[in-house]
């Protein structure tokens, strides 16, 4: 495993399979319990290590806490031994760290740095879509079914966006009512339509199947991407902030509505990719089942190999369609407005490129 660097990335992001394995890290339901005590305490461990790094200590303190670095003998790596507040120490290996960092990013706000409420973290996306996928992708699609499993769907989905979006973009009570109005009206009228359409067309066995899964692909679809354009549009009409990508630092002079709009196209791009492997996975599964003969038979046994499919399905897929586009999207000075053609950082360069954080 590579050597613990809190400002290094632990896969090689510029590749796609690195980009997987890390956003399968970053959704493992195993950052998920983390409580506000556990985040700060994390924070302040980073923010040690990344001193002590810069600084080439291998001991630091700092608000009462004292961070150590001891090298291991027999690896290039290092162990961290951490001392709190309460005077409470606790070591942690490399792998350790590294688990603790995935902790951090998929419960915070990647802006704020701010905890984000337990189930509408990135780490809870897997365990609270489980139930949601199967009523959609799982149970007999009647009308009741549809709109039920629409509506729970994008109240999560909207939730989720909300959470995670721009802090500087402000909504008010009337602008997310109304956003929220049309990503489930979006859903259960798209999953309608669908259903009405499909019923015409002649199917059977596993055309059938499919046909009758794919109208609430096509409600997910439509509607993750209007949820996701109503919960973030002002990221087009009011921009988004850009960073230096020599300095690290955030550009607050003025922000880019260009940015914007390629941030949230790749974003609806991954959104409308994630529920492919949900809806593909658990039909292939139950025909294959089907033709070996060893599909479940009573409801309870179908409904916990369902729910495995829709844990895999979740897990996996989630991190392959995430994987498409980089976390910190980069894009030209010469696509930009003319404020950042001419921009020149604090350092007197003229920047070529801007990077901006991708909402996923």
């Amino acid at each position: 495993m590579k050597k613990f660097d809190p400002s290094t990335d632990l896969y090689d992001m510029k590749t796609y399979k690195g980009r997987v394995l890390h956003f399968i890290k970053f959704v493992s339901p195993t950052n998920l319990f983390c409580t506000k005590k556990d985040f700060k305490e994390i924070e302040a461990i980073m923010e040690l290590v990344k001193d002590a790094r810069s600084q080439g200590l291998s001991e630091i303190r700092k608000d009462d806490q004292v961070l150590q670095i001891v090298p291991e003998r027999t690896s290039n790596l290092d162990s961290f031994k951490f001392t709190n507040q309460q005077g409470e120490t606790k070591v942690f290996g490399n792998k350790d760290m590294w688990n603790l960092h995935y902790k951090l990013i998929s419960n915070g706000h990647p802006q704020t740095k701010e905890l984000v409420p337990f189930l509408l973290r990135w780490s809870a996306f897997v365990p609270v879509n489980i139930p949601i996928a199967i009523g959609m992708a799982c149970l007999p699609q009647t009308t009741p079914i549809m709109i039920t499993s629409q509506i729970i769907n994008q109240t999560y989905n909207f939730s989720v966006n909300i959470a995670y979006r721009d802090p500087t973009n402000k909504f008010t009570m009337g602008e997310q009512a109304g956003a929220y109005l049309l990503a489930v009206s979006t859903a259960v009228g798209a999953s309608l339509l669908m259903k009405s359409l499909f019923r015409r067309i002649p199917a059977k066995g596993a055309a059938a199947l499919f046909l009758d899964k794919f109208a609430p692909y096509v409600g997910v679809v439509s509607a993750s991407c209007a949820n996701l354009f109503a919960s973030r549009y002002k990221d087009i009409t009011e921009g988004i902030f850009l960073v230096d990508p020599e300095t690290e630092k955030v550009i607050e002079s003025t922000k880019s509505r260009i940015a914007g709009r390629v941030s949230l196209l790749q974003s609806s791009i991954a959104r409308i990719a994630i529920p492919i492997p949900i809806f593909l996975l658990p039909i292939l599964a139950n025909i294959v089942m089907a033709k070996r003969g060893i599909l479940p038979k009573t409801f309870a046994s179908k409904l916990v190999v369902d729910a495995a499919l829709m844990g895999v399905s979740l897990w996996v897929g989630l991190a392959l369609s995430l994987g498409v586009f980089p976390v910190e999207g980069g894009i030209n000075a010469s696509q930009l407005e003319e404020p950042f053609q001419k921009y020149k950082n604090e350092l007197g360069n003229r920047l070529s490129n801007f990077k901006f954080i991708r909402a996923l």
